[in-house]
């Protein structure tokens, strides 16, 4: 079956119908969470920083603060199960009911021509999707190897790669997200954009040249190609890697890496749990196949906007 996404900031959402008697709810397509979040009732929740969790700086939620939640003394209705994600703590009660998906039928065809790599278990997180990665190329250049921490887990289940739908960019491990960095600064000889890179926090970002103020035409920025466990290899597609940051100004634009360090404040914990995660970002414009009975990621470079439009 096949069902339409709505693309939004930093990611996609899908139409549900859940409950009984039904309800059309939207919710946020993310395969990095095992669960299925929605309101409860018209309550309103504030969010819940990962920082200030962290500096004991509890904020509101429904009405309960995180320790009267915790301590299970608050006065209101307040949710009864709290679940960590990377960048905080979502809060709810758990239950089941009856989901429908909005979606129509599709052919299954043969996905023969797709690349492939094992998905990967994680004694520490089993319900993530994990994939090993063992090295990444720049252009033409030799490839880098990656620290062993990317390609599998440690003996306390920490390490590998998480495929997510909802993490906007990849985030690699430091020091090998630096050697990154560097070795596309050598590979890239337009003018950096520094200003840009202080504004937005990105490490990289050029002055590009854009014939006709096209942001879609070619450039000699090199492309960057993912090497994962089985001799997968997935070169992204151009736009996957260096994106523009604005319209164009005589003939030239702006474009930045949205790469990220697992470093960067309000990210994953990069001393425990995943070591990096392939983002969402990094996925337009690629076909990915979740085989679950075999156990394995599949993926090709696609334009999906004409397979849509074929299907």
């Amino acid at each position: 079956m096949t069902v339409p996404l709505k693309e939004v900031r930093d990611g996609y959402v899908i139409a549900l119908n859940l409950g009984t008697p039904p309800q059309i709810i939207q919710v946020y397509l993310d395969t990095g969470s095992d669960l299925t979040w929605v309101p409860c009732g018209n309550l309103s929740f504030d969010c819940l920083d990962c920082n200030d969790y962290r500096n004991n700086k509890f904020t509101t939620m429904s009405g309960c603060s995180l320790t009267t939640l915790v301590r299970s003394t608050c006065s209101r209705p307040c949710p009864s199960f709290a679940y960590t994600y990377g960048d905080g703590i979502v809060a709810g009660t758990l239950s089941r009911d009856i989901l429908r998906v909005h979606a129509r039928d599709l052919a299954i065809t043969s996905k023969d021509y797709l690349q492939f790599t094992p998905m990967l278990k994680s004694p520490m997180y089993p319900n993530f999707y994990y994939i090993g990665l063992e090295a990444i190329t720049v252009g033409n250049t030799t490839p880098t190897q990656v620290p062993l921490n990317l390609r599998g887990f440690d003996s306390a289940g920490n390490g590998g790669m998480i495929i997510d739908s909802g993490t906007t960019y990849t985030h690699l491990p430091e020091p090998f997200y630096s050697q990154l960095v560097e070795t596309l600064e050598a590979a890239i000889t337009y003018p950096r954009a520094t200003q840009v890179e202080e504004r937005s926090g990105f490490s990289l970002c050029y002055h590009v040249p854009c014939q006709f103020n096209n942001i879609l035409g070619a450039d000699d920025i090199p492309p960057i190609t993912f090497h994962f466990l089985k001799n997968a290899s997935l070169t992204l597609p151009q736009g996957n890697s260096f994106y523009a940051m604005g319209a164009p100004r005589n003939s030239t634009v702006v474009k930045c890496l949205l790469f990220q360090s697992m470093d960067d404040e309000n990210e994953i914990d990069h001393h425990c749990g995943p070591a990096g995660v392939f983002g969402s970002f990094q996925q337009q414009n690629v076909e990915v196949v979740y085989d679950l009975d075999k156990e394995r990621i599949e993926f090709q470079v696609s334009d999906c906007a004409m397979a849509a439009v074929s299907s």
